[in-house]
């Protein structure tokens, strides 16, 4: 049996032509949101020239935070000025969700993590609201990536350079 996957960013999932009476179609999408937080300080993304302290849950960051960014970053930055917990995690995927519900396919996040340099405790706190989303709506995933800057292996060494972390992914914490 060939399987096709279909990959498509999430906000564009409803946009999908999708064959119907196909089974052998995966939908797969990718999900960092909020960026602010999983590519906190990465220097390839705008959101990762912020400077100021991130939170998560609640407000990512703060007014007076952000009242102190530079105006280039602002306009990429803005939403994070807002509640964000797993509801809003959830809400985000709600489309991709729905359209897999509406073919009856499965659904797959290939891409998803925090960069390593996060604080650990919020990037473990968004990890777990993110398999909880997952393992409630039937959506498989993998997480991007296992041995680079987002990952939990040292090449290397060998050895898990953040046990913490395979313990959440694999539903041990």
């Amino acid at each position: 049996m060939n399987k096709k996957i279909i990959l498509c960013q999430h906000p564009h999932v409803t946009h999908l032509e999708v064959p119907e009476g196909d089974k052998n179609i995966i939908l797969s999408f990718h999900f960092y949101e909020p960026m602010v937080l999983t590519h906190n300080g990465a220097p390839w993304t705008p959101t990762g020239k912020y400077t100021g302290k991130v939170n998560y849950p609640g407000v990512i960051i703060s007014q007076e935070d952000f009242d102190k960014q530079p105006e280039e970053i602002k306009e990429h930055i803005q939403k994070y000025t807002k509640e964000w917990n797993r509801d809003t995690l959830l809400a985000l995927m709600d489309d991709a969700i729905n359209v897999a519900k509406k073919y009856d396919l499965q659904l797959f996040c290939g891409e998803w993590g925090v960069y390593e340099p996060v604080d650990r405790e919020l990037a473990y706190t968004w990890t777990r609201d993110m398999i909880s989303v997952f393992n409630e709506n039937h959506v498989a995933w993998c997480t991007w990536c296992y041995d680079a800057d987002f990952g939990f292996w040292d090449q290397k060494k060998h050895a898990f350079k953040d046990a913490k972390l395979v313990d959440i992914l694999l539903g041990k914490e």
